[in-house]
């Protein structure tokens, strides 16, 4: 179903997220599901919030701050997925580029822990693997290269990356991230 919203409801509905994003809720999966409507937010009507100086730039500050994902996995493909289309779009990413860096950090942050995840086996805390499927690792680590490209300031958020978090970022961009 394609989320259609007018410029107040985007307002209206990222006002009613933010509190959902904060450090002050304590349940994860909470935080991870406001995440993700976070992000349908700002892709929703062609980008429409993300390219509003005022409630893009209010709702990814606190989309970034809510991230990783800890809990809900399931919104990890819209989560991450959607912050690639998002910063792909060049009206968005011409409103949001000051958050370019530190989503270049998130998802290198987030690709090398799914590395080291799936070399170890991690089984989460009820027995079942909470993993980032691997067509969404890809899409962040073409973004990590896409977005190192276009802005000097995320070449050096890149750059900063810890020698783990590079490797499993170059595995990635080889397709090889090995699966629990």
């Amino acid at each position: 179903v394609a989320l259609s919203l007018t410029p107040r409801d985007r307002l209206d509905v990222a006002r009613a997220l933010l509190p959902l994003l904060s450090a002050e809720e304590t349940d994860r999966g909470v935080r991870d599901n406001a995440a993700g409507a976070a992000v349908r937010v700002l892709a929703a009507d062609g980008f429409a919030a993300a390219k509003d100086p005022d409630a893009g730039a209010a709702l990814l500050a606190a989309t970034l701050a809510a991230l990783p994902i800890a809990e809900d996995f399931e919104e990890a493909a819209a989560t991450y997925g959607g912050l690639v289309s998002v910063f792909a779009d060049p009206g968005a990413f011409a409103v949001l580029a000051r958050w370019a860096p530190a989503t270049v950090s998130l998802f290198a942050r987030v690709v090398g822990d799914e590395y080291e995840k799936a070399k170890k086996g991690w089984p989460g805390k009820d027995g079942a693997s909470k993993t980032v499927d691997a067509g969404t690792i890809a899409r962040m680590a073409a973004a990590i290269d896409a977005l190192t490209k276009a802005d000097a300031n995320v070449a050096e958020a890149a750059a900063g990356m810890t020698r783990e978090q590079a490797a499993a970022v170059a595995e990635a961009r080889a397709g090889n991230i090995p699966r629990p």
